[in-house]
């Protein structure tokens, strides 16, 4: 059994147990060395994204705010692109889709869930920053699918 994929004891691991089996290894050596052609690709795409954030003094602005960090803040500015283009504060949100639908005819008023109008990418980052910024022990904690007495239980001082 090779374990767990965490840093870069699978690769490690994969090479020790294919190394004196040739059949192994003209199968997996070419699987592991795109494995590490992928993870060096991922890097650099990491720091050209770090990179555009820190010369764009907007995007900078954006990352000051609990939750946002470089991708979110870059893809909001090229969503929103030309902020004078809305009137209203209000409009931006009803612009990404994260305002709730309305039905009224006659006697019926009812709102319902978000429109999920407009781009479904940059809504769903949003929804990640305020979900880190609302709670930032469960990142720490690293389970998603703890409850709030888990992770209190976990945390409390």
């Amino acid at each position: 059994m090779i374990g767990r994929a965490k840093f870069n004891v699978f690769a490690v691991r994969a090479e020790e147990l294919i190394e004196d089996r040739p059949e192994l290894i003209a199968v997996v050596g070419p699987l592991l060395k795109a494995r590490k052609a992928i993870e060096q690709q991922t890097d650099d795409l990491d720091r050209k994204v770090l990179k555009l954030a820190r010369y764009d003094a907007q995007v900078r602005r954006f990352m000051t705010v609990p939750g946002v960090g470089p991708i979110t803040a870059l893809c909001f500015k090229a969503t929103i692109d030309d902020p004078t283009r809305f009137k209203r504060s209000r409009s931006v949100g009803a612009y990404v889709g994260l305002t709730t639908r309305r039905h009224a005819s006659g006697e019926i008023d009812w709102t319902g869930r978000i429109s999920k109008c407009g781009d479904a990418m940059l809504r769903s980052y949003l929804f990640e920053a305020s979900r880190c910024a609302a709670d930032p022990c469960a990142e720490m904690v690293g389970a998603k699918g703890l409850g709030d007495e888990a992770r209190q239980a976990k945390w409390a001082p």
